[in-house]
Parts: C-alpha cells; structure tokens; sequence
C-alpha cells in the first residue's frame, strides 16, 4: 500500500495561503508513515497536474506502485475525476470533504462537486467520496442515503510522552482560535464558546483572535466576564 495525499496548492497565486490543508496533510502522512504505511503528499494546481505527477511517478521504477489518491477537500472538476479513475484503474481515488456542511456551502462549487462525487461512486468501482469527520458523514448517508466513508485528519505526535502544560487550575484562562479572518471561518462560534466557558468557570478569561468589528465587541464582553 502506498498512498498521495494531494491538495491544492494555493501557493501558486501569489499572496494565498495553503496551511491547512497543507498541514492536515502533512501530519496524517507522518501518522500513516509512523505506521508503517508509505504515504506523500503532493501540493497541485489541478488535475493535470496530479495526473502528469501520477504518470512520472509510474516511470519511476524504483518506487512502489501508488495503491491511493485521496483528494483534500471538492475542487477537482468531476469530469477530469472520473477521466483520472479511467486512465489509472489500480489507484483506488477518494474525494475527501474537509469541512462541515456549514463550511462547505462557503465555496460556490463545493456541495455541487460533492454530491456529484457521490455519484461517482456508484458508477466506478475505484473512486470514493468521503469526509473528514463521522458527523459530516453520517449526515450524508442519512440525507442523500449513500455511501459515506470516514478519512479523519491524523494528528501527529513526536514523542507519546511529551511535555505537556499543566492542566488550567486559576488564573487568566486563555482561549485561542486559529484561523482565517474571514466570515466563513464562522469565528463568532468560538468566541460564543469561550464567552460560554468563561461564565461556567467564573474564571477570568481572555479570547485571542486577530478580528476586528462585531467579534471584536464580543471580545470585549469575553474580557470582562
């Protein structure tokens, strides 16, 4: 077994950041790897791209054969999806969703290509839609009743016994959500969150956030809690 985790690499335009995806890929590669699973990750611009990556890896002998593509998040067109499952039918490809519906719904195209990714599925015997958590799954097989499959993120640890901080016992509790600063990102939610944890814990609380406008009122009302 040997598998690509392949996401798109929005490095390529000038400005745009790729960490997510980036980083979620590089972690659950690491965990597969730790495991004794070969895995890669490719940053791509499009289908081409992964396809001519596929074939130059094929030309290499030396490398083992690739058994899985899984595909970060719906953006791949579903026509150029189903022409790479025709052209490299030993690769098993999966499309995996890399948020929530709620998520989802933020790029114009993405509930589109996932619920043509579902059909997909039942027509070619190596392709496969997916999500990145149960909830998101579970959902999809309840509300379109097909298959659904689970590719959780994989967080990787260096050491099973590493430092840890102490568990929070007083003092300033603060509270960090990461992030892109756009409304998609939904950071209301966390600062709701935080404002809820605060008034649980009667504790004083600060919330970190590089926002500005209604979130940054809410902070407020964090701080003073």
């Amino acid at each position: 077994m040997r598998v690509i985790i392949a996401y798109k690499n929005f490095a390529a335009s000038k400005h745009i950041s790729h960490i997510g995806l980036g980083v979620a890929a590089l972690n659950t590669c690491k965990v597969l790897q730790k495991h004794g699973i070969a895995c890669d990750v490719w940053p791509i611009v499009n289908a081409e791209d992964l396809r001519k990556r596929i074939n130059l890896d094929i030309a290499n002998k030396n490398l083992p054969a690739i058994s899985h593509v899984v595909i970060s998040a719906p953006w791949i067109l579903t026509n150029a999806l189903n022409s790479l499952c025709m052209q490299f039918p030993r690769i098993h490809f999966a499309v995996s969703s890399h948020s929530n519906v709620g998520f989802l719904q933020a790029d114009p195209n993405g509930m589109k290509l996932f619920r043509e990714a579902l059909d997909l599925q039942m027509a070619l015997p190596n392709f496969t839609a997916a999500a990145n958590s149960e909830k998101m799954a579970k959902w999809v097989r309840h509300a379109y009743g097909e298959p659904c499959e689970t590719l959780s993120n994989l967080y990787f640890l260096h050491d099973e016994n590493h430092r840890q901080k102490p568990l929070w016992n007083g003092g300033v509790l603060r509270i960090g959500a990461f992030g892109a600063t756009r409304p998609q990102k939904n950071l209301a939610s966390s600062v709701g969150a935080a404002i809820e944890i605060a008034h649980e814990l009667k504790a004083e609380t600060e919330n970190w956030e590089r926002v500005s406008g209604v979130i940054g009122r809410l902070l407020q009302l964090t701080a003073r809690r």
